[in-house]
């Protein structure tokens, strides 16, 4: 059975985001702060996020075969996490953070990299 990689990014994002939303509005702000340090802090989530929301996206790209396509689907976790991070400036509860920023981006970068190796390391 084949890997569903558009449902895992679909659900990512959804989890990933809605996540965020809720703790920008407020209502689960302490509980998602208790949940971010039973995991090890902010900084361990985010990369976990992004390392899965890279290697699925990277399998889900694989899939296709339009180049243009493919670019901009690589693309998109990219713009999703620098609009995520970058909205928390905009809002009182949180706060913009440049490490943050700068782990999901390189965690984004490494999780591709790891999908890609996987692949590499099976022959194809």
């Amino acid at each position: 059975m084949a890997i569903r990689y558009q449902h895992l990014v679909f659900l990512i994002i959804v989890l990933g985001g809605g996540a965020s939303l809720l703790k920008s509005s407020g209502l689960i702000a302490l509980q998602f702060g208790e949940f971010e340090r039973n995991v090890g802090g902010a900084s361990v989530l985010h990369c976990a996020v992004a390392l899965l929301l890279g290697f699925s996206t990277a399998g889900w790209v694989s899939q296709r075969s339009n180049e243009t396509l493919k670019l901009t689907m690589l693309a998109l976790p990219f713009v999703l996490v620098t609009l995520d991070e970058s909205s928390q400036a905009l809002i009182a509860t949180r706060q913009f953070s440049w490490l943050d920023l700068t782990l999901n981006i390189t965690c984004l970068i490494i999780g591709i990299g790891f999908y890609r190796l996987l692949k590499v390391k099976q022959g194809e």
